[in-house]
């Protein structure tokens, strides 16, 4: 994203703003998703992971010294969480 003038990418912003924050919202918001939305359930295993993001020093990437940066592959089962949520 920083390619394009962004000074942070969506994940990154995620993670500032708190996993633990969109979850709640999604929380509350649940019975008036779409179908797709609702399948997408990569911030409801961030969350139970416990990676709620620069606050724990886990979110989508890691913020601790010595960490390889986007970490939240392993977590969700893909290689970014986009290409989950993009699933038809």
């Amino acid at each position: 994203m920083r390619g394009f003038g962004f000074p942070i990418g969506p994940f990154e912003l995620r993670d500032m703003a708190g996993v633990d924050v969109a979850w709640r919202n999604r929380q509350g918001r649940l019975l008036e998703l779409s179908e797709r939305e609702q399948r997408c359930d990569w911030i409801d295993k961030l969350y139970a992971a416990g990676r709620h993001g620069q606050k724990t020093g886990l979110g989508f990437y890691c913020y601790t010294p010595g960490c390889a940066g986007f970490m939240a592959g392993a977590i969700v089962g893909a290689a970014s969480p986009a290409m989950e949520y993009c699933a038809p």
